[in-house]
């Protein structure tokens, strides 16, 4: 399982792809999770345009979120079992640093970010 404290959170859009970054630093975290969303016509579902990207992962893997549970404490990022082995584990847990909720505009910043990129989608959000 994955795990580390978060002291800096990105949530953004570029060139068409909503993006939520959280890592352990800005600029050159060690330890980080990105969650991207392309809305493509190529895509057979919504979750196939969602990718997760975690530190010690070269690759982002489409479709492989099972759940997310959000609180003012931290993130759980549940995985489906056929993507365990790649992932090294069954989660990832993010803890939240003092003030970083702060710096990323507040948890309602986070929340409505994660809600928007999993709208439509089959993840269980538990915000």
């Amino acid at each position: 399982m994955n795990n580390f404290v978060a002291s800096n959170i990105e949530c953004y859009e570029e060139n068409d792809v909503l993006v939520v970054a959280i890592g352990d630093g800005g600029a050159d975290p060690v330890n980080y999770v990105i969650i991207t969303r392309l809305d493509d016509e190529d895509n057979l579902s919504v979750d196939d345009g969602i990718g997760l990207q975690v530190s010690g992962l070269s690759y982002e893997v489409a479709g492989a979120i099972k759940k997310i549970v959000l609180a003012e404490s931290g993130l759980r990022i549940e995985i489906k079992p056929q993507f365990i082995k790649d992932f090294g584990g069954s989660a990832v847990l993010v803890k939240f640093n003092d003030g970083v909720l702060d710096l990323a505009g507040g948890i309602s910043s986070l929340r409505k970010t994660l809600q928007e990129l999993f709208n439509g989608s089959a993840v269980e959000l538990v915000i």
